[in-house]
């Protein structure tokens, strides 16, 4: 039976090598915490550039997975595909937005340990034949589908990717920036395959990770982190809403 993926079978791990975030906030920046203008502001951020870049990194795993929710936005480049991704999710794993490519899209939900994808028509002409995919399309009548397959997009602890202490990943400091108008040290992490993502992060507290732009086979890539908040409020579909994955006629 064909597996049901609302991405390629790389995005999880691709989004783990994004490096230390995905998305959110979007062009215009992340919400929550920055720099207040004054020169005690400025000198933390001077203090915190100093500091090496694996510091630096940690420092913005601590805060970002402090807090009790987050939205993800932006591309990922995923082989010679550009995964776009929306999501809001929680530390206790629980999501809600939208995941797409090529034109199509699905809702991706999450609660309490379930998780449920709902592909548009498009996604499934786009993935299938035309006649299986017709018998799909009425077989779900536009229902949630449950299926596991999207777990990993809703853990934000897989947003930070490898251990910085890896030896086989490499880190280097570029110094001070600006994102949506707010002051952040920039670190490039290089994996054991060449890849490589810029992270930026407030330089001052708490130090969010704000953004992650993919270099050489991750360009392309441009994700920010933002909206952090309270735990989400999220419901699972009603029981006349949703359909298991098995009980799609998917070609095997």
């Amino acid at each position: 039976m064909a597996t049901l993926s609302p991405v390629p079978r790389r995005a999880p791990t691709t989004a783990a090598l994004v490096a230390a975030c995905v998305l959110a906030g979007g062009l215009t920046g992340c919400s929550g915490g920055g720099d207040d203008g004054s020169a005690e502001a400025d000198t933390e951020a001077q203090a915190f550039a100093e500091e090496s870049a694996q510091d630096i990194l940690a420092a913005a795993e601590d805060a970002t997975t402090e807090v009790e929710s987050l939205r993800v936005r932006g591309d990922l480049t995923v082989g010679e595909q550009v995964v776009s991704v929306d999501l809001r999710v929680d530390q206790a794993e629980q999501c809600e937005g939208t995941v797409g490519r090529d034109g199509v899209s699905a809702d991706v939900l999450g609660v309490d340990g379930a998780y449920w994808i709902r592909p548009d028509d498009a996604y499934w002409r786009g993935t299938l034949g035309a006649a299986d995919a017709e018998a799909v399309i009425q077989a779900q009548q536009g229902r949630w589908v449950a299926t596991s397959g999207v777990a990993s997009l809703c853990d934000p602890d897989g947003l930070f990717g490898s251990d910085p202490t890896d030896p086989d990943v490499q880190l280097a400091t570029l110094g001070p920036g600006e994102v949506g108008g707010q002051p952040v040290v920039r670190v490039r992490r290089t994996d054991a395959e060449g890849r490589s993502t810029v992270s930026a992060v407030s330089a001052t507290s708490p130090h969010y990770l704000r953004q992650v732009v993919g270099e050489g086979q991750a360009r392309g890539t441009r994700i920010d982190v933002g909206d952090f908040g309270e735990a989400l409020d999220v419901e699972a579909p009603a029981s006349d809403d949703q359909v298991p994955l098995e009980g799609l006629p998917l070609p095997g």
